[in-house]
This record gives C-alpha cells, sequence and structure tokens, in this order.
C-alpha cells in the first residue's frame, strides 16, 4: 500500500511564483520530457512508460502543491513514498514489476566470482597504496580530521578518556579530546590525491563512511599498480556486470556507484534508504577486523547529531527531513538495541550479516553499515541494475539519469538567475 510519510510540508505556507517565472520552469520540465522522449523513441518499454507516468504524476502533483520554485529533483531525497517495507523516490524511484527481497543470492550473479576470487590479492594492493592503518594506542601517530574540513593535522595519541574518544597531541603542542571517528591513519601521496577528489558528505563521514571510484583509484595510480584489481574488474566487466560503457565512464555504466569503500573504526552510518528500487548493490569484503571489541556496540548516530551534520539548502524544509530521519531510524533500530553480527557488516529491514562473504542486497530497504571493531573495515561496492530490467529499460533509465542531471543545471541556473 503506497502513502506518504512526514507530511510536516503541509503546515509550512506555499507562496507561489509569478506567471513568468512558473512559465520558465515549465519549459524547463517539458524540455526534460522531450529529451527523454526523443532519445528513447516514439515505442518505449511498457514498464518504463509506466515508470514515467508515475514520475510525472508526482512531480506535477508537487508543482500544484508548492510550487516550482520549491518542487526540486533533489527533494526525491525527501518525502519518499513508502511502499510496502521500501522507500523509494517520489520522482523517478519506483519502477514497476520488479521483484522485492532485503538479500539477494550472491551466487546468482556470475560477475562477482572474479571479483571474490581476487579480493585478498585486491586487499593486498589497496593496503600498499594508502598504507596500514596502526592500531589507535598511545605514542601512534595519526591524523585528525573533522567532518567537512578537507584539512588532515598530523598528531600523536596521548591516552584514551573515554570508550570511543582519545586526547591526541598536535605537532604545535596543543592537545585536543577527539572522537575515535575523526582519527586517521597517516596518509599514502596516492590516497592524498584520491580523498581530494572523494570527500564524502559531512554526515557520513562524521559516521566512518570513507569511499572513492574505483575510476579515480585507478587513475591516481602508476600503470604498474593495481594490477590484479584492474584484471578482476575487467573480468567482472567482461562477465556481464555492466552492458554499456559509455554513460558516465567513472562508473563504468553502473546506475550509481563502484568503489573502495571503508567503514571506519567504531562507528555506524545512519538508518537511510537509497530509494531506488531498481538498483542493487554488492558489497565484496577486501580487510576487516576478525572480533568486535568486548563490551557495548558502537552506537547508532543521533537524530540531533544527524540534523547538526545534514546539508542545509535554502529549500530543505527542515522539519520534514528531521521527521523522514526519525522515520528510518524507527523502521531499523525500533525501540530497542542496535543488533549486529561478528565485528562489521551490514543490517538490511532489519537483519544484520557480516562482512565475512560477499552480501547482495537491495537498499531501498532501511539499512546501515556498522564496525564495532577497531581496525577499519574495507569493501568493494558496486552498484548494479536490478536482474528483472530488460535491455531496453535498462537504456532508457541511462536516458533518464542523464537526462535528470541536464535538468538539475538548468533549473539550478534558473534559480541563480532569478535571485541575483
Amino acid at each position: 500500500m503506497m502513502r506518504f510519510f512526514a507530511v510536516a510540508v503541509a503546515a509550512e505556507a506555499v507562496t507561489f511564483a509569478p506567471a513568468s517565472t512558473t512559465q520558465r520552469y515549465a519549459a524547463l520540465d517539458a524540455a526534460f520530457w522531450r529529451d527523454v522522449d526523443t532519445q528513447v523513441g516514439p515505442d518505449p518499454p511498457p514498464r518504463f512508460a509506466q515508470f514515467c507516468r508515475q514520475f510525472r504524476d508526482t512531480w506535477n502533483d508537487d508543482v500544484r502543491t508548492m510550487g516550482p520554485e520549491d518542487t526540486e529533483l533533489d527533494d526525491d531525497k525527501a518525502r519518499p513514498l513508502l511502499i510496502d517495507d521500501q522507500y523509494v523516490a517520489r520522482h523517478g524511484g519506483l519502477f514497476p514489476g520488479l521483484r522485492t527481497t532485503p538479500w539477494w543470492d550472491p551466487s546468482d550473479f556470475a560477475w562477482l566470482d572474479p571479483l571474490v576470487k581476487a579480493a585478498p590479492d585486491i586487499s593486498n594492493e589497496l593496503a600498499n597504496a594508502r598504507g596500514v592503518d596502526a592500531i589507535v594506542e598511545p605514542g601512534v601517530g595519526v591524523e585528525v580530521k573533522f567532518p567537512g574540513d578537507a584539512g588532515r593535522y598530523a598528531a600523536t595519541i596521548v591516552e584514551r578518556v573515554e570508550d570511543d574518544a582519545f586526547v591526541v597531541r598536535y605537532d604545535d603542542g596543543e592537545e585536543e579530546i577527539v572522537q575515535r571517528s575523526c582519527i586517521y591513519g597517516k596518509a599514502t601521496p596516492w590516497l592524498r590525491r584520491v580523498q581530494a577528489r572523494s570527500a564524502p558528505p559531512p554526515l557520513l563521514e562524521a559516521c566512518g563512511f570513507e569511499h572513492v571510484s574505483v575510476a579515480t583509484a585507478l587513475a591516481a595510480a602508476e600503470p604498474s599498480r593495481f594490477a590484479r584489481t584492474r584484471a578482476a574488474w575487467r573480468a567482472a566487466l567482461d562477465a556481464g556486470l555492466f552492458d554499456v560503457m559509455q554513460w558516465q565512464r567513472r562508473v563504468y555504466g553502473s546506475p550509481r556507484l563502484v568503489g573502495l569503500s571503508r567503514q571506519r573504526p567504531r562507528s555506524v552510518l545512519p538508518a537511510h534508504s537509497d530509494l531506488r528500487n531498481w538498483v542493487l548493490t554488492a558489497h565484496v569484503p577486501l580487510a576487516t577486523p576478525a572480533a568486535p571489541r568486548p563490551g557495548p556496540r558502537a552506537p547508532p548516530p543521533s537524530l540531533a547529531s544527524q540534523k547538526a551534520l545534514a546539508p542545509r539548502r535554502a529549500l530543505a524544509r527542515a522539519a520534514t527531513r528531521d521527521a523522514d530521519r526519525a522515520a528510518y531510524a524507527a523502521k531499523l533500530w525500533g525501540a530497542g538495541e542496535r543488533v549486529g553480527s561478528g565485528a562489521t557488516g551490514m543490517i538490511v529491514a532489519g537483519e544484520a550479516r557480516p562482512w565475512t562473504e560477499p552480501l547482495v542486497f537491495d537498499t531501498s530497504f532501511v539499512h546501515s553499515a556498522y564496525n564495532d571493531g577497531d581496525a577499519p573495515a574495507d569493501y568493494l561496492h558496486v552498484d548494479f541494475f536490478h536482474p528483472d530490467l530488460t535491455a531496453a529499460e535498462r537504456r532508457a533509465l541511462r536516458v533518464l539519469r542523464d537526462g535528470q542531471a541536464r535538468w538539475r543545471a538548468a533549473r539550478a541556473a534558473l534559480r541563480a538567475e532569478l535571485t541575483r
């Protein structure tokens, strides 16, 4: 059953734009759909046509309710639709007729085999490139990086003062108490290059997440580096992972992300949904802590901390987004203690599975990642199209996503012009 949640927007006043402004936004909307229709052709796949009708109807309803200036493609991150146990974006998140299950059997995806077999070699090549992180203890040299701050500050661990906090001494002699999630190993030149181009949002960074695209990682390394990673990745592509390579080359044809990811020690991601039922995710573990630290598990981020670190957009309705985050947390954590399994892994739709084997799951179900150990957890992250999509449907979705990027840019340019 479909329903909206977090309808805090109903209490907010809506002021519509002047007719001329409304017409200019409407022209951009119409241009986007003409572009999609032209590229997909006069006979679109039937399910894609149904998908577009739902997108258009929801978009038009939002324009009538909120006005064209306050209806944004980025609003698909707010007020999602809840369909059974899946949260999907209001605009382009729901593709009809696809099988729905939180977890998938990795053996159903032959392209995973070369990546799984090469995982030990990929892990070694990654460790050689980024440097091995020492256990955080007194006397160890580290770097401190705060969410949203590009700087990395050399320091030495003085002592642990809380379960997940340490006193550090910077090179200038100043001492400070720093949370474990802000303490990094010393970066190699390669790591500095790739992280400068791959900074995650401050909220995810504060919750222990790091990610760099595979394309960025390989491009920043000497051709002789990552030899096994390159060979395994090529074998996965040859085994049918993606059927188009020209689209957004940095993600090799993925509908979202392909990268080397890390969950730092003693950290938990916020409960969330990726809001697309037509994209699945695979994780291939590379190097993870063998056991959790004895004692309490790392707590999930509080709603207050999420609010403090979330991006502040002029058009974002704060009360709505706060309610969205609360709904995700209630869906995953409930009123009880967070449940984990092993030292580190994923929780999807309430079930925890450790990163001791490959995982394939649907991220339109509420999910989180956790690391209860004292060492980082590295894994290969691959987003790929739902296997029930036909080749024609995948092509049409690529057209739509490319068009959305141009549409978003055009709307942003118009807004900038109107607010000068």
